[in-house]
């Protein structure tokens, strides 16, 4: 697993901040995913009906990477700023555009 820094802008104070793109979600991010995001997702939601809920309300990352990690068209993704989860990302790479001036591009 390779690691990249990059940065993000703090919403509050507008300044930017270290953090660090992984090239792979782990069973960490999973773990982090699980403690801290689902709990407040379930919280959003509750009471809402499901078309006033994010698009991503009802995804179990954990039950996703049983699927893609072997899978080699997949790709996966995490942020991790200040030791908190900000992001995951699951990318697939294998189709082709089919607008007749991008035909047989990759998309992703």
């Amino acid at each position: 697993m390779t690691t990249s820094k990059i940065y993000l802008q703090e919403s509050a104070t507008g300044k930017l901040v270290a953090a660090e793109l992984y090239d792979e979600v782990s069973d960490v991010h999973l773990a982090m995913w699980d403690a801290t995001w689902r709990p407040l997702m379930k919280a959003h939601c509750a009471g809402r009906v499901v078309s006033g809920s994010p698009e991503d309300h009802h995804w179990d990352w954990k039950n996703k990477a049983n699927h893609w990690r072997p899978l080699l068209q997949y790709h996966s993704f995490a942020i991790v700023c200040r030791h908190e989860l900000q992001g995951l990302m699951l990318a697939s790479d294998t189709a082709q555009a089919r607008l007749a001036v991008q035909a047989g591009k990759p998309l992703v």
